[in-house]
């Protein structure tokens, strides 16, 4: 083999090496969020269906569906309903999962009220806001699957104690997980309580 023959093939090799590596960090750090989640024990639960926004997901039998609306959708245990209901003043309710589904980003952010900051006109895109975010009531946390789309993981609220995640398939999706029911104090995804995990995995678009 000439030697401009061996540099084809060297430079050929590190090419491939290069590019290999590259897709087993990048495969590695955007995983399904089924394969870091439990999901086993659910082929029981009720199934809840939103043709409207165009997703599902299981949930425990003894659990309940509050709020039931067409673009927003919580389940929460029925004293923590009742709690809500019947006390004075502001009551915070906790969900194990509540899912937020917005025509487009300006309209998600609006539903967030003072907690998102109003970007640019020109930011349109979830990609696009949390690579301009600077508000400290979102922490970004990283990037995983949910049933084949990526997903932005972030820690919400004043504390940053809420774990969500943000999908972009036609419209845009907040998934948020109440801190009260998860088992440690983290918001991330190794935090999240058993039943959590378990509606997690579950989740699905249906076209």
């Amino acid at each position: 083999m000439s030697s401009t023959n061996k540099i084809i093939a060297t430079a050929l090799v590190t090419v491939t090496v290069i590019v290999g590596v590259y897709f087993v960090f990048v495969n590695k750090s955007l995983q399904p969020i089924e394969n870091l989640v439990k999901t086993d024990g659910i082929s029981t639960w009720q199934t809840y269906n939103n043709d409207a926004c165009g997703f599902s997901f299981k949930y425990p039998n003894d659990l309940i569906l509050y709020p039931d609306a067409e673009n927003v959708v919580g389940v929460a245990t029925q004293e923590s309903v009742d709690f809500d209901e019947n006390q004075d003043g502001e009551v915070p309710l906790f969900y194990f999962i509540y899912v937020n589904c917005s025509a487009d980003l300006k309209a998600l952010i609006a539903s967030n009220g003072d907690y998102f900051s109003r970007p640019p006109e020109t930011i349109t895109t979830l990609e696009q806001f949390f690579d301009a975010n600077t508000n400290p009531f979102i922490k970004f946390l990283g990037s995983v699957v949910v049933d084949g789309r990526p997903a932005f993981e972030a820690a919400i609220g004043q504390d940053n104690s809420t774990y969500a995640l943000f999908i972009e398939h036609n419209k845009i999706y907040q998934l948020d997980f109440s801190e009260i029911f998860r088992e440690g104090k983290g918001a991330d995804k190794d935090q999240l309580s058993l039943i959590q995990q378990q509606i997690l995995s579950s989740f699905t678009f249906v076209e």
